[in-house]
């Protein structure tokens, strides 16, 4: 982030433990099949899902 000619850095932390574990396991849906893990908001799939709520 800059403010007029300064920089300011922007602190992330790190994920713990349990978010590394839960990323690091494989994607299964309702059926236990393996589904693909990155998020894409224009899937069929999320678009169905966003409409129900």
């Amino acid at each position: 982030m800059q403010y007029g000619n300064v920089i300011m850095e922007q602190h992330q932390p790190a994920p713990s433990f349990l978010v590394q574990l839960l990323h690091s396991v494989p994607h299964i849906n309702i059926t236990l099949h393996r589904v693909n893990d990155t998020f894409n908001p224009n899937s069929t799939v999320y678009i169905e899902l966003m409409d129900a709520i």
